[in-house]
């Protein structure tokens, strides 16, 4: 009676295609299986996603700063039109081009021409002086400052003849969590990865960068700890604005309604005039109850009139609702508070 295909499968190549299927909704986490391009299920003993072209990542010194690089791959999401499992929604990545897929506009630059990679901080953004952010191990969260500021401190770095560094957007999260649902095969990282720093009172503190178990590859405290501001996503009373898919980063009315807060169902796929939806991971449902849900994270949002800004993964309260997948679109740019930070990138 299982929803899991229970036949043989193959060990499938290091240059093809892999994915993820979503089986069944519900149960908190829903039921997932790996597959490749064909719906068929796969094996990927241990060791395999280690390696394959996209996940040879690694942790580079830029302008002192602990940066890990995620290089180029392309994407698809897609109903699966044979298999088992026909008919369902999977999310697939390689390093090369596969039929359906495209480049993930995260390796776009803002002229809309491809890049090789990009990089991300590999630790929470923490206080170089104060004026820049920073990328290093083994300190405090840098907390306490508005939407803003914290673009402000980690667009400061550019100076000196440095370029690139800005604050993390939407299509660069979206990167990793296409990379990261492949491998874990699904979406439930605080089970498979680790729970990370988010049982604390609500009185609680963040813990230094690097001392939590919430980590993928070379990327720590992805949820947990901290929140992380996000640029490129924001809420307008209710409706979804994001920026162009094709790097430019100006503003791309989607007109897709978000749903209300709630434990998250499934991801929205709609495709318009300069945006896609498949490329990213937003909640088009949600539910109340934590044991209906699918993708094991909570959603939040408040739909009050006002432009409200994004905040990524969680902070040291809240338990279960956090992970690589939570999303927070419920406050102000204005906003400040000890569990709200950021994280650095470049490109």
């Amino acid at each position: 009676g299982s929803l899991v295909y229970s036949g043989p499968r193959r060990v499938p190549t290091l240059t093809e295609p892999v994915g993820v299927v979503l089986v069944e909704n519900g149960g908190g986490a829903g039921v997932w299986d790996r597959i490749d391009l064909n719906g068929e299920p796969i094996s990927t003993p241990v060791g395999y996603f280690s390696s394959r072209p996209e996940y040879l990542l690694n942790v580079t010194n830029i302008d002192s700063q602990s940066m890990v690089n995620i290089d180029k791959f392309h994407y698809a999401r897609m109903s699966l039109a044979a298999g088992p499992y026909a008919g369902k929604q999977a999310w697939f990545i390689n390093k090369t081009a596969f039929s359906g897929s495209e480049v993930h506009p995260a390796f776009l630059n803002n002229v809309g021409v491809e890049i090789d990679n990009f990089w991300v901080g590999a630790y929470e953004a923490v206080a170089d002086g104060t004026s820049k952010a920073a990328s290093w191990n083994n300190k405090p969260p840098l907390v306490s400052i508005d939407f803003p500021t914290m673009v402000s401190r980690c667009s400061a770095r550019n100076t000196g003849g440095v370029t690139g560094f800005r604050l993390i957007d939407i299509y660069q999260i979206a990167a990793i969590q296409y990379l990261a649902l492949v491998e874990m095969g699904a979406p439930d990282s605080q089970t498979i990865l680790g729970r990370g720093n988010c049982d604390c009172p609500s009185g609680g503190s963040a813990m230094n960068t690097g001392y939590t178990n919430a980590i993928w590859r070379a990327i720590h405290e992805l949820w947990g700890n901290v929140w992380c501001m996000v640029q490129g996503i924001e809420n307008r009373n209710g409706v979804l604005w994001v920026w162009n898919k094709n790097g430019t980063q100006s503003w791309v009315n989607t007109g897709v309604t978000l749903p209300d807060s709630g434990w998250i169902v499934d991801m929205a796929d709609t495709a318009g005039s300069g945006f896609d939806l498949k490329a990213l991971f937003i909640p088009s449902t949600t539910i109340p109850y934590m044991e209906q849900g699918s993708w094991s994270d909570y959603f939040s949002i408040v739909k009050d009139g006002t432009t409200k800004v994004c905040y990524h993964g969680g902070s040291w309260y809240d338990g279960s609702a956090y992970g690589l997948f939570r999303l927070d679109l419920g406050h102000p740019s204005s906003a400040s508070d000890t569990n709200i930070g950021g994280r650095l990138a470049k490109v």
